[in-house]
């Protein structure tokens, strides 16, 4: 039996880019429910989202990456989504390389897969972004013992299993992706990274420093709390 595949994009003002993200990864994954969830846009994400064919939900105002993520996973589940893909709205994930995400899980080799920017050769970003995920990949390799290489990507996917641990009890609104590791790594997940592409933001609205700081906070309470 296959498995039933959704892909969930939180997005925010993303109304240049959305229609061709999903457009595409219709295209190259035919068999996949696309669910946008517009976290409070004052664009026309939503409508632009609607024409594309994805399944949208709007939030009444800006609540956070992480917390429009749990909003799509929830409705993942609703669904009876078996595995479930997260992905950007701004065409940093190359929706080409789901599949990719998915086999790991599909088959029982995993039960989540990040897609890591530092297995492919030649990956290209500014310093200081570079530098900073080494940092924090490296401390949940000495804190865990997670052997990845790419902590802080976004474009990862998901066994059906392990989302209400994430829905339940990530509290980070904005600033969870390490958060959900440490949780899903208590939980008893097994984690495995494939390499994908990177194709850098056209835009970022999260300063360096700032961006750095609550994961770092993020992390410190997700260790001492979970």
């Amino acid at each position: 039996m296959k498995s039933k595949v959704c892909i969930v994009i939180p997005a925010f003002n993303e109304e240049a880019t959305i229609s061709q993200v999903i457009n595409a990864t219709k295209i190259l994954n035919p068999e996949c429910e696309v669910i946008v969830v517009d976290d409070g846009s004052t664009d026309g994400t939503a409508e632009a989202a609607r024409r594309a064919g994805a399944y949208v939900i709007k939030l009444s105002k800006n609540s956070g990456q992480w917390a429009a993520l749990k909003v799509g996973f929830k409705t993942a589940l609703k669904l009876g989504c078996q595995v479930v893909v997260s992905m950007d709205a701004d065409g940093e994930h190359n929706p080409a390389e789901i599949l990719a995400l998915v086999k790991p899980i599909i088959e029982n080799r995993a039960d989540v897969v990040i897609g890591s920017r530092f297995r492919t050769e030649g990956v290209r970003m500014k310093a200081y972004r570079h530098v900073g995920i080494k940092l924090f990949t490296w401390l949940l390799r000495a804190l865990l013992g997670l052997k990845l290489t790419d902590v802080t990507s976004g474009f990862r996917a998901y066994r059906a299993e392990y989302l209400m641990p994430i829905i339940n009890k990530v509290r980070e609104r904005q600033y969870g992706a390490l958060e959900a590791i440490v949780i899903l790594w208590r939980h008893g997940a097994r984690f495995y990274e494939v390499p994908i592409s990177f194709r850098p933001r056209r835009k970022s609205t999260k300063g360096a420093l700032r961006f750095g700081l609550n994961l770092l906070r993020s992390l410190v309470r997700s260790l001492l709390v979970h």
